[in-house]
């Protein structure tokens, strides 16, 4: 243990730190011109130094100063004063970045705007961290968050095993790599070569935030470039899920629900798939559990650093996708209910609310600052789904021959019930059931009555309004509902409610059992590991092998991809597919990406022009644009024909003509130039 005279010097010698701080940052941004900052940062030290004097003062004559009594009487507002002080550092550090970040010159270091900003939310944790309780031996935090090793180790097994289920055949499996996927992983690669600099704009597709293909990219760098490194992320996010959650639900409800919590989400189907595709939605899952955590530690522990790292985590749904963004507006529900409930709540946590705003907008600041900047990219991809601004409500309704109120009506029984009612059918998941399966319902019902039973209590008002908030906004007023990927916000509060549902039913049975309590636990595990079953027997026996997933053009792309790179890297392919399917398709653009592909238009009269040096040729036919095979069969004879046919949807999905050494028969088809001969080409099955 240190003295209290220790303590104190070390409480002075960080006052002592924390103005040289102020004054290093002062001259930082005097010399980069950027006057607020500057002026904040002279202020924090002008602060600190007279907080300090006045202790001083008062430590020497035994008589407080005004200042010091002032500061005395503020109470919970400023009670541990100096990490409030020293917040306009990480502020103004965040604030610089988000500015560099809306630099328009070429020649702007934005590599140095993310390590600013990184660098502002470690100095923001630093400063809330209880350093001088730590080096005591008496954090409440290490106390608080201690968990006993058997229970630790069921977490593990349960986590590896989720991470067991979103990796077996990751690389084929979901098949194939959709549209949305190629357009992610491409982002990735742009990032690594240079071509995507600012990690606080957005791009394809839909205006996602860019930060996530930074991620993608640091994954090209430890895994390689492919499938594989562009699915990873989504697998490490969606596994950091678990744990999260368990540690969500044994803060809110014990330790019994937060174990079959953990394990439902472990296995549940909607959470597998959207870990295993390289898209961001699985992110909006692991920043709301994140979030909803912290902030559930800080209103038991009332800490700073719980409210702080709350704020910061629910201000990381800016960086994700744009379901996510409704966890903040959870949060302030929660809020809410927690105030009503205990009506000096405000005051006594004003401290905490106070760092949890800061610690929000140190991390929100520079997305923040481009979605001022560019206001429409802010919910780009939501206003393209929205039935208000794309028109649909009202041509909906038109149609129909109903009012809007009607449709409105109809388009929240559809959002409610894809929960357990309707099957999915979009492109990104295409599952053909519910989000919840046939017997998860049932746990799920109960559940949430359960939860509405006890709605006064503001754990309940939370779950319910990540459930309904969610539905609502990202099913009923979007089109068309229901559309797993903008519900997937809902995965925490569906995991919750279906462990209420087992957990509190053999909670009560267990009191009027008798002596056949000891069965009603077993009964219980019975029940996950049925729940289990049912999850990933559907996703991996019917699914997956089914190919629901994507499909349409992506299964022709897909093809063509794999066959182009197994071919080699000696030809040039002119693809005969415009307008149906481009080279610029991002499936076959990533997956193909270091083959030369060119267009052909269609009715075009020769072949395009191209600068290589590549001795053969692959022409690929879409079957609407096979009879254009006999022109070049007859001017390059001699080549292998093939048929690609897909055994699962019964149809051809392309065809190709291979021709080695065909430099001079491409240069005539430049010209135009059509022999009248016959072709002679070798005929394949090929495969696909």
């Amino acid at each position: 243990m240190f003295s209290r005279e220790k303590l104190a010097a070390a409480a002075r010698q960080r006052e002592l730190a924390l103005c040289l701080v102020y004054l290093g940052f002062s001259i930082f941004f005097l010399a980069f011109n950027f006057q607020p900052a500057w002026m904040a940062a002279c202020a924090g030290c002008a602060v600190v130094c007279g907080l300090a004097w006045a202790e001083r003062r008062q430590r020497v004559s035994g008589v407080a100063s005004r200042w010091a009594l002032a500061v005395a009487y503020l109470g919970p507002l400023l009670r541990g004063v100096r990490p409030l002080l020293a917040m306009p550092i990480p502020l103004a550090g965040s604030w610089f970045a988000g500015h560099m970040a809306l630099s328009r010159d070429p020649n702007t270091n934005f590599l140095l705007a993310l390590w600013l900003w990184l660098a502002s939310i470690a100095l923001f944790i630093a400063l809330l961290v209880p350093w001088p309780r730590i080096w005591a031996r008496d954090v409440a935090f290490g106390r608080s968050i201690k968990i006993p090793w058997p229970e630790v180790g069921l977490v593990a097994l349960i986590t590896i095993a989720a991470l067991v289920v979103r990796t077996v055949h990751i690389v084929h499996e979901p098949y194939p790599f959709a549209g949305d996927e190629g357009n992610f992983a491409l982002q990735g690669l742009e990032v690594n070569q240079g071509s995507i600099r600012n990690p606080f704009a957005t791009g394809a597709p839909f205006g996602q935030p860019s930060l996530y293909y930074f991620v993608i990219a640091l994954s090209y760098k430890i895994f390689g470039v492919g499938i594989l490194g562009a699915r990873i992320p989504s697998v490490v996010i969606g596994v950091a899920a678990i744990p999260l959650l368990y540690l969500l639900l044994r803060e809110l409800f014990g330790r019994n629900v937060a174990v079959v919590g953990a394990a439902f989400l472990a296995i549940y189907h909607v959470h597998v798939h959207y870990s295993r595709i390289a898209m961001n939605n699985v992110s909006a899952v692991t920043i709301g559990v994140l979030a909803l955590y912290l902030l559930a530690r800080g209103l038991r522990t009332k800490q700073p650093l719980e409210f702080g790292l709350a704020g910061a985590a629910a201000a990381l749904s800016l960086y994700s996708y744009v379901g996510a963004r409704v966890i903040p507006v959870v949060m302030g529900v929660w809020l809410g209910a927690v105030a009503l409930t205990y009506w000096r709540f405000l005051w006594a946590n004003a401290r905490g609310l106070l760092v949890l705003a800061v610690g929000f907008i140190v991390v929100a600041l520079p997305q923040g600052l481009f979605y001022l900047e560019n206001r429409n990219e802010f919910m780009a991809s939501y206003r393209m789904a929205s039935i208000f601004s794309t028109g649909w409500l009202a041509h909906e309704a038109q149609i129909r021959h109903s009012t809007e109120a009607q449709i409105l009506v109809d388009q929240m029984r559809r959002a409610f019930g894809a929960l357990t009612v309707y099957g999915e059918t979009s492109g990104n998941d295409n599952a053909g059931i519910p989000l919840l399966d046939w017997f998860s319902r049932w746990p799920f019902f109960l559940g949430g009555l359960y939860c509405l039973a006890r709605l006064r209590q503001p754990r309940h008002v939370m779950l319910m309004s990540l459930l309904v908030l969610t539905v609502v906004i990202g099913g009923a007023l979007t089109i068309p509902p229901p559309t797993s990927a903008r519900l997937i916000t809902t995965v925490p509060a569906l995991s919750a409610l279906t462990a209420l549902g087992i957990v509190m039913p053999a909670t009560f049975l267990a009191r009027w059992a008798g002596k056949a309590r000891p069965l009603i636990p077993a009964l219980a595990i019975a029940a996950v590991l049925f729940v289990g079953f049912i999850n990933v027997s559907f996703y991996f026996r019917d699914y997956l092998p089914a190919k629901r997933y994507s499909g349409g053009n992506t299964n022709i792309t897909q093809a063509a991809g794999d066959y182009l790179v197994d071919l080699g890297d000696d030809y040039v392919a002119y693809w005969f597919g415009a307008p149906y399917i481009g080279t610029r398709d991002p499936t076959l653009a990533f997956i193909a990406r270091d083959r030369t592909i060119v267009d052909v238009p269609e009715h075009s009269t020769g072949l395009p022009q191209v600068s290589t040096s590549k001795p053969n040729a692959v022409f690929l036919f879409l079957e609407a644009r096979k009879t254009e095979a006999d022109r070049i069969m007859a001017l390059c004879p001699s080549g292998t024909w093939r048929v690609f046919w897909d055994e699962h949807d019964k149809r051809n999905l392309f065809y190709s003509y291979e021709v080695r050494d065909a430099h001079d028969c491409v240069e005539r088809g430049r010209l135009g130039i059509i022999p009248a001969d016959q072709p002679q080409a070798t005929v394949s099955d090929g495969s696909g």
